[in-house]
């Protein structure tokens, strides 16, 4: 066995002892709405939705409707209040046909 396969092999092992086997199995659409995630909104977010980002809160749970507010509008809901009180997400445009996955990932 190769090197990075012995170690990734290990890992797995660790992990699997560790009570971290495999992840849980998303629906197509969930899984379609993480490879958005990963690829929209991971540089601000941070890599796990359910913790707040370097730079954005946590986001695991929102509601379609904020997500819609946000990335089609860069606004947000009428009387919905901000986790944070700034204004660094812009409108996403190139996302807004993905929001329906998205929130299915994030639900």
């Amino acid at each position: 066995m190769s090197r990075p396969r012995a170690a990734l092999a290990g890992l797995a092992a660790a992990l699997a002892l560790a009570g971290c086997g495999e992840p849980a199995r998303l629906s197509p659409e969930a899984e379609r709405g993480r490879q958005v995630y990963l690829a929209q909104c991971l540089t601000c977010h941070g890599p796990d939705p359910a913790q707040d980002g370097p730079l954005a809160p946590a986001i695991k749970g929102a509601a379609r409707e904020l997500l819609e507010a946000r990335i089609r509008d860069g606004a947000y809901p009428p009387g919905y209040r901000p986790k944070r009180p700034t204004k660094v997400m812009p409108p996403m445009p190139a996302v807004v046909a993905d929001i329906g996955v998205l929130a299915e990932y994030l639900r």
